[in-house]
């Protein structure tokens, strides 16, 4: 029974070390994590460190001219800094790549218009066209992006 319990406090312990060792500091701002080539341009891949409502991270690929070509929210944001890119925790560089070309590929192969009942509408993918204000408020942000803005009255029925 001693031995046991030996094993799993030498296993919790193991643990902890291992988290730790994968974990990276609290970052913020944006943070460009690593430059990849795709169709003879350089994109670089930038973690916003926006979070979401349901927690996820916006991770976007920029063009050379700093233009959003791809966009979407991932529940691994850790794996997406440049902490995780140097140390490996996550992915081989290689694997990278072959995730971030996947995205651009997707983005460029997607339709470009949609059409609903004669109605066709641009396929957005801006950080912008898809945070909404109550998403805004929610989440604590007080960035001031996209032109939200902070201490909206509550309106009469939640009062």
């Amino acid at each position: 029974m001693k031995m046991l319990k030996m094993i799993l406090v030498a296993a919790i312990a193991a643990t902890t070390a291992a988290t730790a060792a994968q974990a990276h500091p609290p970052v913020h701002e944006p943070e460009e994590f690593m430059q990849f080539r795709y169709a003879g341009a350089i994109y670089s891949a930038v973690n916003t460190h926006t979070r979401g409502f349901l927690g996820g991270e916006l991770i976007e690929i920029h063009d050379a001219t700093g233009a959003v070509k791809a966009s979407w929210w991932d529940n691994r944001s850790r794996c997406f800094t440049a902490h995780a890119f140097t140390n490996h925790p996550c992915w081989h560089p290689m694997r990278y790549a072959q995730l971030l070309s996947g995205k651009l590929r997707a983005q460029t192969a997607s339709v470009v218009t949609r059409k609903f009942g004669g109605f066709t509408s641009e396929d957005t993918s801006t950080f912008c066209d898809h945070y909404s204000q109550l998403e805004y408020t929610v989440s604590g942000d007080t960035s001031g992006k996209c032109g939200h803005e902070d201490g909206l009255a509550l309106p009469s029925w939640a009062e």
